[in-house]
């Protein structure tokens, strides 16, 4: 949207007044919220691969037997809470050092599409529009 205003200036030196016109860009509501919008899903995508990455990185320290201690210990104890949903749903395959985490796997596809469905609600929501 676009506003049009007039001020007066006086030039003190020549002590006369003109008019001034100036047009100025501001942004309406719907362009408002569409950059809200915008900004909520880049937050929204940015934790869910913050724990995808988490969870991706749990899986390979235990299919390949990591040693749970210092940061792997760490990580373990982070990412405790995002498979807890998800463990005993399918066995876990052993293998001769370590296991295929399939909780973490689960964990990885569920927070990924909730993620995605979360964005889709929004902008729908915000701008009228499905993803």
């Amino acid at each position: 949207m676009e506003v049009e205003r007039q001020t007066v200036d006086h030039d003190p030196q020549t002590g006369s007044m003109h008019a001034v016109h100036t047009t100025e860009h501001v942004p309406s509501e719907a362009a408002k919220s569409e950059v809200a919008a915008d900004k909520t899903n880049a937050y929204i995508w940015y934790i869910v691969g913050l724990i995808d990455v988490l969870l991706v990185l749990r899986l390979l320290f235990l299919l390949f037997g990591a040693n749970d201690t210092g940061v792997v210990s760490i990580l373990y104890a982070v990412t405790h809470p995002f498979i807890v949903l998800f463990q005993g749903i399918f066995p876990a395959p052993g293998l001769t050092t370590g296991y295929f985490d399939t909780a973490a796997l689960l964990a990885i596809a569920a927070y990924t599409l909730i993620g995605w469905g979360i964005v889709a609600l929004i902008d729908i929501s915000k701008r009228g529009k499905a993803v």
